[in-house]
């Protein structure tokens, strides 16, 4: 006890507590807390100044009590492959027939924008997120691979109490979502969106030049074909309306528990730009690109390995309505 009263709680070297604490009941209770520690040595002289942690413990929002449409938006902004405004309208408009939007910037690096970042580089706490009835995240630029497996747990979190997760992206998810199954626990995400542990998926390309086979996601179970945007209105991006396809796409050979609702829609062998051979028509037509998965908690969780805002949008709203019609 300090000479003004204050108690503290002596963790010797040797203490069962294996200098660990577990803070439980009213220690945790909703509000500010302060968390205090400093080193006594052998002399029994203890470091006046304490390193001290401030932080909130907020209430637990139950699923039924959630509502609004929180976007995640995690592109790096790109003249060619993901303009800041072009791609912001995009999922404006894809939303544009519901109410309680909420839009946010993932923030990169050094750059600030609507997110903060810890030791670990996560800028998603589930604190914030289960104030939402739906999470969608997209990073839609096939350039950059974004940050889907550093938000994995705050997103696990999310989804282990109910909550409903869009994502959006590219040929890259494939690498993302390997490096989210060499995590241990992370795996939790992976099976939320119905994958298997380790989900071996396959992509495309890996640029814009090779392989522009993609021009159309055909739904299943309900869903409306979602159509590639080139040609007429004009694609933000130069070589997708040259080749008159996308290459920057993934897929899943296999699912876990998830179902499949999109298919890879293929140019056809005989096209007049940049068309398939037989053999390629046959490796890419008909593969996974879409998935939807119910969780035991309650919610559901929607994967698209291609990037929504390259789509038409007439057609992307059609396909959130759809999948917000299921959740809310």
């Amino acid at each position: 006890m300090d000479p003004d009263g204050k108690r503290w709680l002596r963790i010797p070297i040797q203490s069962p507590l294996l200098q660990s604490i577990v803070l439980t009941g009213s220690q945790m209770d909703p509000g500010h807390h302060k968390f205090e520690i400093r080193c006594v040595d052998l002399q029994d002289e203890y470091d006046p100044i304490p390193a001290v942690m401030e932080f909130e413990v907020v209430p637990f929002v139950e699923p039924a009590q959630r509502s609004g449409i929180l976007v995640i938006d995690d592109d790096v902004d790109n003249a060619s492959s993901s303009p800041e405004a072009v791609v912001n309208a995009k999922y404006e408009n894809m939303l544009s027939d519901h109410t309680n939007v909420t839009m946010i910037k993932r923030s990169f690096g050094t750059t600030q924008a609507d997110t903060y970042g810890d030791v670990r580089s996560r800028h998603l706490a589930f604190s914030d997120l289960m104030q939402y009835k739906t999470v969608i995240y997209h990073s839609d630029n096939p350039g950059e691979r974004g940050n889907l497996d550093k938000e994995a747990d705050g997103l696990a979190l999310y989804l282990l109490n109910g909550g409903n997760l869009v994502v959006s992206h590219t040929q890259l998810l494939a690498s993302v979502l390997t490096e989210v199954s060499k995590g241990g626990v992370r795996t939790t995400m992976l099976r939320h969106m119905g994958l298997p542990d380790q989900p071996r998926m396959l992509f495309v390309s890996n640029n814009f030049l090779t392989n522009p086979f993609f021009q159309y996601a055909q739904g299943a179970q309900g869903y409306p074909a979602v159509n590639l945007q080139y040609g007429d209105p004009a694609s933000f991006n130069a070589l997708v309306n040259l080749r008159q396809g996308l290459s920057a796409v993934s897929y899943f050979p296999s699912l876990g528990s998830g179902q499949a609702i999109y298919t890879f829609g293929c140019k056809p062998v005989d096209y007049s730009a940049f068309p398939p051979t037989q053999a390629q028509f046959d490796q890419y037509h008909g593969q996974i690109v879409g998935v939807k998965n119910n969780t035991h908690s309650g919610g559901k969780v929607f994967t698209f390995s291609f990037p929504l805002s390259y789509m038409r949008d007439a057609d992307t709203k059609a396909m959130m309505n759809k999948v917000l019609s299921e959740i809310q």
